[in-house]
């Protein structure tokens, strides 16, 4: 009976751990998403001002030559 008390202490012992860590992994992973989200926003606003630079760069050009 006491060795059974032990074991049970023990699992739910680590199940609680088990459980903090999956809790903070998960918020770690969805932070890591929203950076990611941002990073890729950030990416494709930088490739629409390279798109209007070259193409207010190719009419400024043709205009002269």
């Amino acid at each position: 009976m006491v060795v059974t008390l032990c074991w049970q202490d023990e699992l739910v012992t680590t199940k609680k751990s088990y459980d903090a860590q999956l809790m903070t992994m998960s918020e770690a992973l969805a932070s890591m998403n929203g950076n990611l989200a941002s990073q890729q926003d950030e990416i494709e606003e930088l490739k629409m001002q390279l798109r209007v630079s070259k193409d207010f760069r190719f009419q400024f050009d043709s205009f002269y030559y």
